[in-house]
């Protein structure tokens, strides 16, 4: 489990559209779960219209920007997204193996970051510019910003 903030706002969000969808799986919002969601992984809505980790690339992904520990989120199993509009975040959930380059363009992908204790996330990767959704940029690398990645997403 990551011991500090796995994701930060740095400009506000007021132009995204927050919305509030419940999830297939609720015992992911449980932190006691082997793998628990946190905020800043990306989320897809499965054919019921429920939020399962994103695992498909060419897909519309949403930011998950709920804590699963609330008592609150666990309560009506349900999660706020975010996903139209832009923005400027720094996020721990990204590929610190194989971390992006400044400027590079980011895919959604299954993640780990090491250094943050976070394994087998929903978060981002250097684009492989196969077909795959550009889901932001890259613009402070993750060893000049105290470990984030700083990403501005762009999403009509």
């Amino acid at each position: 489990m990551a011991t500090k903030e796995t994701w930060k706002v740095v400009t506000p969000i007021q132009s995204q559209d927050r919305l509030v969808w419940p999830v297939a799986d609720p015992t992911l919002l449980q932190p006691s779960n082997a793998n628990p969601l946190v905020m800043g992984e990306l989320m897809q809505r499965d054919s019921a219209g429920k939020l399962v980790r994103s695992t498909d690339d060419t897909a519309f992904s949403w930011l998950l920007i709920d804590s699963a520990g609330r008592s609150d989120v666990q309560a009506i199993s349900s999660v706020t997204v975010i996903g139209i509009g832009s923005m400027l975040m720094d996020t721990l959930v990204f590929d610190n193996a194989a971390a992006p380059a400044l400027g590079a363009k980011l895919m959604q992908a299954t993640v780990t970051n090491a250094a943050a204790s976070l394994t087998n996330k929903s978060g981002f990767k250097t684009h492989a510019g196969t077909g795959e959704q550009v889901m932001g940029h890259v613009i402070e690398i993750a060893a000049n910003n105290g470990g984030y990645l700083r990403v501005l997403m762009s999403r009509a």
